[in-house]
């Protein structure tokens, strides 16, 4: 993960070690599925959780890719409507 924390940094993000809040939109959480200490975490049903593989893929493109199922491990309920 360090790897990616590097990457993330390097492209000009914020990593922060907080599940972020609700009203900040732009902001998501990195982990390949939510379960154990994340499911318990205050407010992360109302935030994206992507695969480190869709931080990646959107660095190699140069650009934001779409929250696609494939990269995300939960969808906020603002990403459903």
């Amino acid at each position: 993960m360090i790897d990616i924390e590097n990457k993330v940094r390097e492209h000009g993000a914020k990593l922060i070690q907080v599940v972020p809040q609700a009203s900040f939109p732009d902001r998501l959480v990195i982990a390949q599925q939510v379960n154990g200490m994340l499911k318990g975490k205050r407010g992360i049903k109302e935030i994206n959780v992507v695969n480190p593989s869709w931080v990646l893929e959107s660095i190699e493109k140069k650009r934001r890719q779409p929250l696609h199922k494939r990269y995300v491990a939960q969808f906020s309920p603002s990403s459903l409507m």
